[in-house]
């Protein structure tokens, strides 16, 4: 893809242990990196070590091949930065840059408890994390600060031209997207009692289906719960655009929700959970909820009857959201530059 960026070139590769992040696909354009997912083989807990070995030989294998001049990683898991930093001199050439793009989990427990971590992480070009909070923890970590770069996760950049993204573009008036992840963080149980509220709602809840059955939510929900499993990109930003309000949720500080970010992108009504971080990049577009379910119910309700108030006010955002990383992306070409 070319890139818009004022470092793009073919010489540059991201790496990711996902199916597909957002975040990555929306930096794309600007930094013109070709980008590999190589997701895992299997989910379930006993067999990860066994995908972990995959994924490893597929990962050295590919910077074998193309031998770029930067290779970008994506984080957790953190292990990669060890498996970057040893094999460095035994795939790739000498002068390759590094760069770690660290999700919030990074610096968390499990994936931050890994002996060695911020040495491996100091012999990085660059480390980029996603937010001023996230910073702050990975400084306090011991991570040196000229290679620290904060890069927001840029709105998501669904093709506008798209009929069913423009201004005015009919759209359901009772729908209610809710892109899941299915990991602890996420109030499933909230979320099922909020429908169970509002029955006039209907929930489509996005992703991984064997996550949901494993966790028994798919049994639990109410009629107007519908889980849709992964959708195509194509699929998924129709839907994204078709739906009332786009509600996303966390019981965790500092996480920066994608699904914020694609409705931004596609300038969308949102309700998102009363974090410090959410109303901080997302507050003057959003409502908020608390983790519970009749709190839930009552701000999606109010969303659904403000949409188009809400739907003017994130378009109104994703301008501003757009201009910041622009200029956060062309510090970190600069200092890659460099």
């Amino acid at each position: 893809m070319t890139g818009e960026g004022p470092q793009a070139h073919s010489g540059q590769l991201f790496i990711s242990w996902a199916r597909f992040q957002r975040r990555n696909e929306s930096m794309q354009p600007y930094f013109g990196y070709n980008l590999h997912y190589l997701p895992p083989l299997f989910e379930a807990g006993w067999a990860k070590p066994f995908s972990y070995l995959v994924q490893t030989l597929r990962t050295l294998r590919l910077i074998r091949r193309l031998r770029p001049q930067v290779l970008w990683v994506q984080m957790p898991p953190t292990f990669l930065a060890h498996l970057i930093v040893w094999t460095r001199p035994l795939v790739a050439q000498a002068e390759m840059r590094l760069v770690a793009d660290c999700h919030n989990r990074t610096f968390r427990p499990p994936w931050s408890r890994l002996p060695g971590l911020v040495s491996m992480l100091n012999r990085f070009d660059s480390v980029v994390v996603h937010n001023e909070e996230i910073a702050r923890t990975a400084t306090e970590m011991g991570l040196d600060t000229k290679r620290l770069s904060v890069l927001e996760t840029r709105p998501a950049q669904i093709d506008q031209a798209e009929v069913l993204c423009k201004e005015g573009a009919e759209t359901s008036t009772d729908t209610v997207l809710v892109p899941c992840s299915f990991n602890a963080d996420e109030p499933i149980d909230a979320l099922l009692g909020a429908a169970a509220r509002a029955p006039e709602l209907r929930f489509l809840v996005s992703g991984n289906l064997s996550k949901a059955r494993a966790r028994g939510v798919v049994d639990a929900a109410p009629e107007n719960v519908v889980f849709t499993g992964f959708m195509s990109k194509a699929d998924y930003e129709r839907t994204l655009c078709q739906a009332a309000v786009v509600l996303g949720l966390t019981e965790i500080e500092g996480i920066q929700l994608s699904v914020a970010n694609e409705a931004v992108g596609a300038g969308k009504a949102m309700v998102l959970s009363d974090t410090a971080i959410l109303r901080a990049l997302f507050g003057s577009a959003a409502l908020f909820t608390k983790n519970e379910a009749d709190s839930i119910a009552t701000v999606c309700r109010a969303a659904v009857a403000e949409r188009a108030a809400l739907d003017a006010r994130s378009r109104e955002l994703r301008k501003e959201r757009e201009s910041r990383w622009l200029q956060q992306a062309g510090r970190l070409s600069a200092s890659e530059s460099c």
